[in-house]
């Protein structure tokens, strides 16, 4: 069994270092071309909401898919897709297509078919390394995604000095082949018992949505969290860009910093669940993660020694990092666990991201503005500060309904 895990968290490690490569590629043609219009950081914010925003269409209809073809094998047929649309990226670069306009063409594909694998992901992950709660099983998965995020950056950052960026395009192609494979091939330890209700899409996503208020409350948080805090990766090659710092090389190693905190994730959901229950700690990891922005921001500020700066920037990105992805493994496991079928959890979890794929398209555009308009700097203060403002407010509703007899956060 040790040796199962092993290979499946070797085989995550891979696809994740490819996909951060694909990141830091697509994010440095986005800011580069828009930097000539003084707007690199609105172009990266358009190219990313064309990226998520055919998720909204597409999303409802993941848990009918699964029930289709069975969820391994519908997952092992998206992650094919994905690797011929990223290769095929890749060609129409290297033949010389305008990079920008290409990758917007290529984006609402690799967007739609993502975000359909991202809501079997929690599933595919509870099934392949077993643990007494899903959050358990992500937190096992967030270790070797931080790892392969951190080395991924690093190896970005040689590649892009030193090839077009196609190249990253092909590296994540080939890095996700034994992903597939290993999904194609090995049972899971635990059994995937496909939805067998195949009609589950709009109509019923809504009914649940009205039905399930934890489903939605917590959909609710993931919003906010998604628009205010959940963009600094996805956005750090603008953000340093505006700093004035070489895009390929310190956006390549703060992108490592952060991941590098993803990998303390465990510790984070190990400290908040023994003091919170799931939402609850999740939505203090959020206020956490968005403390570390308003603190990056201050230091950018107001620090003038170079070492002091940067050591500070360290701490807030380890720190932000790991409750990040804390926090996203929490409310998770709040969702999964308000219905214990495997059928009904894999349908609340699709319900749960697909209110976050609403504010998808949308939160990269109001980095993308706010850092144009005000600064890097500023726009970490002001989004830190509104992530505490949320957060507070959130959960000031969360205790009015536990008066009320309707407990939506159940502390321990």
């Amino acid at each position: 069994m040790a040796k199962y895990s092993t290979l499946f968290l070797g085989c995550i490690f891979l696809s994740t270092f490819g996909s951060i490569v694909a990141l830091l590629g697509s994010t440095t043609i986005s800011t580069e071309v828009g930097s000539g219009a003084g707007a690199g950081a609105s172009y990266t914010g358009i190219l990313l909401a064309v990226y998520f925003a055919p998720a909204i269409i597409a999303e409802p209809y993941s848990t009918w898919l699964a029930g289709r073809f069975g969820t391994r094998k519908f997952f092992v047929i998206g992650q094919s897709l994905m690797v011929i649309l990223n290769l095929s990226l890749a060609g129409a670069l290297l033949l010389g297509a305008p990079a920008y306009l290409t990758l917007l063409l290529f984006s609402g594909c690799l967007g739609a078919i993502g975000s359909m694998l991202n809501t079997l992901v929690p599933v595919i992950m509870k099934s392949y390394l077993p643990s007494a709660t899903m959050a358990g099983s992500l937190s096992k998965a967030a270790v070797a995604n931080g790892l392969a995020s951190v080395f991924g950056a690093l190896f970005a950052t040689f590649l892009l000095a030193q090839l077009a960026p196609a190249a990253a395009f092909v590296v994540n192609s080939v890095l996700t082949i034994p992903y597939v494979l290993f999904i194609l091939f090995k049972r899971p330890q635990d059994p995937i018992e496909s939805p067998t209700n195949v009609h589950r899409t709009w109509r019923t996503l809504f009914t649940t949505l009205k039905t399930n208020r934890r489903v939605l409350r917590a959909g609710i948080l993931w919003i906010g969290a998604l628009t205010l805090i959940g963009p600094l990766n996805s956005m750090v090659v603008p953000l340093t860009h505006d700093l004035g710092i070489t895009l390929t090389s310190n956006a390549g190693h703060l992108l490592a910093v952060l991941a590098a905190g993803q990998m303390l994730s465990p510790l984070s959901v190990r400290w908040l669940s023994r003091r919170f229950s799931a939402l609850y700690g999740g939505a203090f990891a959020i206020a956490i993660a968005g403390s570390m922005l308003a603190f990056m921001g201050i230091i950018l500020w107001l620090v003038k020694p170079e070492w002091l700066m940067f050591t500070g920037i360290v701490v807030a990105a380890l720190v932000f990092g790991s409750m990040r992805i804390a926090a996203r493994n929490l409310v998770l496991n709040e969702v999964s666990t308000s219905i214990r079928t495997n059928e009904t959890t894999q349908g609340d979890i699709t319900d749960f991201t697909f209110l976050g794929t609403f504010a998808a398209p949308f939160a990269p555009l109001i980095w993308g503005i706010f850092i144009d308009g005000f600064g890097a700097s500023s726009t970490l203060v002001l989004l830190g500060v509104l992530t505490l403002v949320f957060v507070s407010v959130h959960v000031s509703f969360d205790r009015r309904a536990h008066i009320d007899g309707a407990p939506l956060i159940t502390r321990p």
